[in-house]
């Protein structure tokens, strides 16, 4: 994975309007300055645009669907591989998909809006 390969994932997810956010190996090398290689790019990005990456990334295959629901994997016949956290996100806080089992408590303080949570998987 290239400065160059990022750039053009971070720039088609701009294009498309999907908010994401580096995180993983490449991310952390690359805030601290280090040259490594990867051969994947790991992202954090709202659940709700998870339907939309197919359209995005056409010449990617989702794989590695064993991984669901902690990373959306695409991978393009080079070997190029992104790998997409889905985050469900309110006001107050960000939460991995994955870690929501059950149970309700309400979006914001005051808010009649709620969503499904429970105890967290390590």
């Amino acid at each position: 994975m290239t400065a160059a390969d990022v750039l053009s994932v971070l720039d088609r997810l701009h294009a498309a309007g999907v908010e994401g956010w580096i995180d993983g190996g490449l991310g952390v090398d690359a805030l601290l300055e280090r040259d490594a290689a990867h051969d994947d790019l790991d992202f954090a990005i709202r659940a709700v645009d998870l339907a939309r990456l197919p359209t995005i990334f056409p010449e990617f295959r989702r794989v590695d669907e064993d991984h669901w629901p902690a990373a959306y994997v695409l991978r393009d016949a080079n070997g190029c591989q992104l790998d997409f956290h889905p985050l469900e996100l309110d006001c107050l806080t960000a939460v991995p998909l994955a870690s929501c089992t059950s149970g309700v408590r309400p979006l914001c303080a005051g808010s009649s809006t709620s969503v499904r949570l429970g105890g967290l998987r390590g």
